[in-house]
């Protein structure tokens, strides 16, 4: 980095010595870049540190993962910088941060940690102007159950206090008190809630016998985004959590969705009237059953449905009414949906921006291209030109006689080279047979590799289910047309036969800021 003249320290008008300027520069700096920056010269430092300690993550093992050398006594100084404060496990530092009260003190507006602890409701309290986020997630249920609950009793106590609130995520846990009560004091501003694995430990209100006025909730009325994941919560609970909120916009509903979707068909529960976005992903609901729930929803934009029967019937319906305005599409092992229609999705919904499939036949892609059958009545090039996250499973390249399986290829790289704002590109393979060639996609120059040089704005390649046969003149050529490209994921296999490592080798020596994971 070049060092400005020291000389000219003393002259205001210089931009590089202009706090607001440099402020606004460490924005777009990366962490190792800001530590060169710190060492430049004192204006520099001084202007930069904030930036440093905007977000400050800390992991189990005490004094780890923190920005520089962050000792109690360097943390403490610059506590009033810290904006986001992340914690995985638990860490001695939050000792010094929740009982430390001289000023400057922190102006804490996002807190996401794994475990509750009093330092963790210390530290809300001591944020209750700023606090906008709270998120407290881990994988499981921990051995202090009893502790949790009543921790996760007196978090939401604290909570109340906290009038800014917006976003909040939970789970697991178990609430000793009613939904009602828990959320009565923090639901006037939220405007995403999420809730994992949630229980509540009054089993009465499970019972079909139970009022229907213990099931009642406050109204969310400011509530867009609701996330309810494998939850044990009492099911009237979960309806009323929809009913309540009649600005949703993005529901992700992830068990008992025949519960929901039975409350919409029979009209018993209010369809959102802007709900855009659903996520459904790995229930059984019937193809007919979703036909239906997707024709209610005119405002859709958005849908996942990774794991289900989603079939034809819901391909007509999307294709019909909400095609043209489709911009995610998770469809991800859906077993029920031919490779037909996924083609027809591709070229049949211009604004997608993330879509996922599996089985694309590698015909489905090509015949409609060769001689005599270029006035198909069907189109047949991809419109979704604005995609910025592409998953697909390719097979039967190598398995079709017309084209042939190098001329397939080519047709197949020029598809995906037509999608410059691809960011994420993920290509698998669903090999069934005996031969593993006849389904391979050649990951090589020679047969159309070549033509994704176009895109340039790929920063994530994942092609650890494609088995692809490489050579040193394709990690070259990766590393020389794609410059963003920072995360690669799959074997590289020498297509020679022999060892893989010179392969790795090369490109950490070409391209050291990509990271190659397995």
């Amino acid at each position: 980095m070049h060092k400005p003249d020291l000389s000219s320290t003393s002259t205001p008008s210089s931009p590089l010595l202009c706090p607001n300027v440099l402020r606004c520069l460490g924005q777009y700096l990366t962490r190792p870049q800001l530590l060169s920056a710190f060492r430049v010269c004192k204006a520099w430092h001084a202007a930069l540190e904030p930036r440093l300690w905007h977000t400050l993550k800390l992991q189990n093992q005490p004094c780890n993962f923190t920005p520089r050398q962050a000792t109690p006594t360097l943390l403490l100084r610059n506590r009033h910088h810290i904006r986001h404060l992340h914690e995985t496990g638990s860490n001695s530092l939050m000792k010094f941060l929740a009982f430390s009260v001289r000023l400057p003190l922190m102006q804490l507006t996002s807190i996401h940690v794994s475990i509750l602890s009093p330092e963790i409701l210390m530290i809300i309290q001591q944020n209750v102007e700023t606090l906008t986020s709270f998120s407290c997630r881990s994988n499981r249920l921990r051995k202090d159950l009893e502790a949790q609950s009543l921790w996760c009793r007196q978090l939401f106590f604290a909570l109340e206090l906290v009038p800014r609130l917006t976003e909040l995520a939970i789970g697991p846990a178990i609430l000793l008190d009613s939904p009602r009560t828990v959320f009565s004091k923090i639901c006037t501003h939220l405007k995403k809630l999420e809730l994992d694995r949630l229980k509540v430990s009054d089993r009465s209100l499970y019972a079909d016998s139970t009022p229907t006025e213990a099931h009642e909730l406050v109204p969310f009325p400011e509530l867009e985004e609701l996330t309810l994941i494998w939850n044990d919560f009492p099911p009237p609970c979960q309806l009323e959590l929809v009913r309540k909120s009649p600005k949703l916009k993005s529901l992700i509903w992830r068990r008992g969705s025949q519960l929901l979707t039975q409350s919409w068909l029979s009209g018993t529960l209010p369809v959102p009237n802007d709900l855009a976005r659903l996520d459904i992903g790995h229930s059984h609901l019937e193809d007919d059953t979703m036909a239906r729930v997707l024709a209610l929803l005119p405002n859709l934009v958005a849908l996942n449905a990774r794991s289900t029967p989603f079939g034809a019937r819901c391909a007509l319906e999307l294709l019909e009414n909400q095609g043209p305005k489709m911009i995610e599409l998770d469809l991800i092992d859906c077993d029920s949906l031919s490779s037909t229609v996924i083609q027809r999705f591709l070229t049949g919904m211009p604004n997608l921006k993330r879509f996922g499939a599996a089985r694309l036949e590698a015909s489905d892609i090509t015949t409609p291209f060769m001689q005599g059958n270029a006035a198909a009545s069907s189109p047949s090039s991809w419109v979704c030109l604005d995609l910025e996250e592409l998953e697909l499973a390719i097979i039967g390249v190598h398995r079709i006689e017309n084209p042939p399986p190098r001329e397939a290829c080519f047709i197949i790289y020029e598809q995906l080279a037509q999608l410059t704002r691809l960011r994420v590109l993920v290509l698998r393979e669903n090999v069934s047979a005996s031969r593993e060639e006849d389904f391979m996609l050649d990951w090589t120059l020679c047969n159309g590799l070549r033509n994704l040089h176009t895109l340039k704005r790929l920063s994530s390649l994942d092609i650890q289910g494609l088995h692809a046969k490489i050579g040193m003149e394709e990690i070259e050529w990766m590393a020389q047309e794609w410059p963003q490209l920072s995360e690669l994921k799959g074997k590289l296999n020498n297509k020679q036969g022999v060892d893989n490592k010179p392969l790795e080798r090369e490109l950490r020596r070409l391209r050291p800021d990509i990271i190659k994971l397995e």
